[in-house]
Formats: structure tokens, C-alpha cells, sequence
């Protein structure tokens, strides 16, 4: 297994907030019923109150919710492939990438995984850090792939040494053929062997 995989798998899990929101959400919520609980015992507040007080905790309460099904759910999705990469033997493939959305720090790829006869064996849309998709010249790159082509899996860029978790995507052959460069994929097809045999 090659070490630095395992150690990015947390760092690029999908999920954009830390857990310590959760905790920062709390003590706000917790003072608003404190202090309006009293108040709203006593009838002062009358029925708008009642309903500001309801939305103010019902919608605090449910973000905070959603913050941990979200965390929980990082955990479990994690250690899922954590085990995976620990079990799975990594295949180098040369690849192909396009790009279908991108923001300042990341661009969604879709990335093509290239038979030996130039074929895409299969495609998975990964969220690249945008120093591993400006490594990928002109959109091509051998990266290493552990898991299942049918499924979910796990991607690594041995360049910029990231890791990243993917999502199989359906689409028809004719669809996933693209532009085609057979000079370039003939030496990432070369490129993948060494490196397997460099291991």
C-alpha cells in the first residue's frame, strides 16, 4: 500500500465543513431556549413569540443534525475506504480527465480510464484539488485506482500525492469517447507498466 494514500483519504472525504461547527452551533441555541423558555412559559411572548421561538430552536436544532448525520457519515465513508486501499492492490492506468465544473480551489472531473487498446474500460467523476488536475497535461495522466471499476473507489495522483474518492458515472459508450490522442495514451499505457514494475 503506498502510505501517503492512506492519510489523505480524510483530507479529501467531500465534505467541506470541520466537526468543531457542530460544537460552535451548540451554546448559541442552548442560550436562546435558556433565556426565552422563561418567558415563553409565563405567556409573555403571546403566539408570535411562540412560533419565532419554535423556528429559532426547530431550525437550530435541525442544522445541527444535519452537521452531525454529515460528520457521522464522513466517518463511516472514510473508514470504508481506508480499508479498502489497505485491502485492494493499486492498478496504475492512464487516464483521461475533463473537467465539468470548477471553483477556486477544486474542479469536478470527469476522469477516463483507458484500456490498452485506447478504450475506456470505465469513468468515475472525482473533485480534484487543482494541483492534481494543472499535473494532468493537456488533460491526460497515469493515476493509480483501487476498488471496484463498477463502483465507488479510490483515486491517487503519485505526482501531487493526493487521494481522492470517486463515484462511478453511467454513460453510454458513445457518449464517453471523447477526444482522442493516441500517441499520448500509447506512452501512458508505458508509463503505467513501469510503474507497476517499478514497485
Amino acid at each position: 500500500m503506498t502510505p501517503w494514500a492512506l492519510a489523505e483519504i480524510l483530507a479529501s472525504s467531500g465534505y467541506r465543513f470541520p466537526p468543531w461547527t457542530v460544537l460552535t452551533a451548540l451554546p448559541p441555541l442552548i442560550l436562546v431556549i435558556v433565556l426565552t423558555s422563561p418567558a415563553l412559559l409565563s405567556g409573555a411572548l403571546g403566539f408570535p413569540g411562540l412560533f419565532l421561538w419554535m423556528g429559532l430552536t426547530g431550525g437550530g436544532s435541525g442544522l445541527i443534525l444535519a452537521l452531525w448525520a454529515g460528520l457521522i457519515e464522513r466517518r463511516r465513508r472514510t473508514r470504508n475506504m481506508a480499508t479498502m486501499i489497505q485491502r485492494e492492490p493499486w492498478q496504475a492506468w492512464p487516464c483521461r480527465a475533463e473537467s465539468t465544473h470548477q471553483s477556486r480551489s477544486h474542479v469536478v472531473t470527469r476522469v477516463s480510464l483507458l484500456a490498452p487498446d485506447h478504450s475506456v474500460a470505465a469513468q468515475h467523476t472525482v473533485r480534484f484539488r487543482m494541483e492534481t488536475w494543472q499535473a494532468m497535461t493537456d488533460g491526460y495522466g497515469v493515476l493509480l485506482f483501487a476498488g471496484d471499476l463498477r463502483f465507488a473507489s479510490v483515486i491517487a495522483d503519485p505526482r501531487t500525492r493526493r487521494t481522492y474518492l470517486t463515484s462511478p458515472t453511467q454513460e453510454d459508450a458513445a457518449e464517453r469517447e471523447g477526444p482522442r490522442s493516441s500517441a499520448v495514451e500509447d506512452e501512458l499505457t508505458r508509463q503505467a507498466i513501469g510503474w507497476i514494475f517499478s514497485q
